[in-house]
């Protein structure tokens, strides 16, 4: 009777191990780490990982390797929300299967800043008209001015010119949004740049900005940058004419420009400056 009383007590004692063993394997872990563009761990992200399996949302923060873990997880699908201020919230749906580990590895971009800043053709009377600007967020917050001190000024102070000036009005430069010291990633191609230089005979009311504009609109992947480096009147050029001359620089991405390519390029600069100011290339 002895025996059989132990042989029940060890068939029970392995039923329990049995059904402690099944449970261990009915759930399963999403773990990952958290970086942002340029590979840097972030820590303080908010991670949330929600589910109809589960009976409300799980939420933690990553640690200072930018590390999560959320153990024993119901098997199903799992939405998982990445969100830290600064930053763009990432969504990542999920599958967790019976007894594995998902990893689950999220970059963070920076969010975009709403703002838009303007430079407009115009400034305080003590600055020269047309060779003066002010930098603006919207008509009513001006950031700074800047440009040449008017004739009109100079003469009162007996200071012989051309003079420049710059204001800036440290109180309305609005703070940045982000508290998190992160920067863009840097989009650098090693091929070669090419710049090619452009004189274009426009109207003498025409401002520069509208070319500069007008050309970078030609192809904005590959024109990286256009300046204005001369403006002239006078001389041959017919009375109310100016003539301005920019410099394009032009960036390819994937390949190494052909001259073809380089020359069709520089036609459609032609084509959109005159179609947006009545300019012509001078000759």
């Amino acid at each position: 009777m002895k025996s059989v009383r132990t042989l029940s007590c060890a068939l029970l004692l392995c039923g329990f191990a049995s059904l402690l063993g099944a449970q261990g394997v009915q759930t399963g872990t999403i773990r990952g780490v958290v970086r942002d563009a340029q590979g840097l761990a972030v820590p303080g992200a908010t991670v949330t990982v929600t589910s109809a399996a589960l009976q409300g949302p799980r939420a933690g923060t990553t640690d200072a390797t930018g590390g999560y873990v959320f153990p024993n997880l119901p098997p199903g699908t799992y939405n998982v929300k990445v969100e830290l201020s600064g930053f763009q919230t990432v969504d990542r749906p999920t599958t967790v299967p019976l007894g594995l580990v998902v990893e689950q590895n999220v970059t963070l971009n920076t969010a975009g800043v709403a703002e838009t800043v303007q430079v407009v053709a115009e400034a305080p009377s003590w600055y020269h008209p047309g060779r003066s600007g002010t930098i603006q967020m919207g008509p009513q917050n001006k950031l700074a001015t800047f440009g040449e001190i008017h004739p009109r000024i100079l003469s009162d102070m007996d200071v012989k010119g051309p003079l420049v000036a710059f204001e800036v009005n440290l109180t309305v430069v609005p703070e940045s949004r982000s508290k998190i010291a992160t920067r863009a990633a840097l989009k650098a191609s090693d091929l070669m740049a090419v710049k090619r230089d452009f004189a274009f005979v426009v109207e003498d009311g025409v401002e520069a900005e509208k070319v500069v504009k007008a050309a970078k609109s030609a192809d904005k992947q590959l024109i990286s940058d256009v300046t204005v480096f001369d403006r002239f009147a006078g001389g041959t050029l017919e009375a109310g004419k100016a003539s301005l001359a920019i410099e394009v620089t032009i960036q390819p991405r994937e390949k190494t420009l052909t001259e073809e390519e380089i020359e069709e390029l520089s036609k459609k600069v032609v084509a959109q400056v005159h179609k947006a100011t009545g300019g012509v290339l001078r000759t």
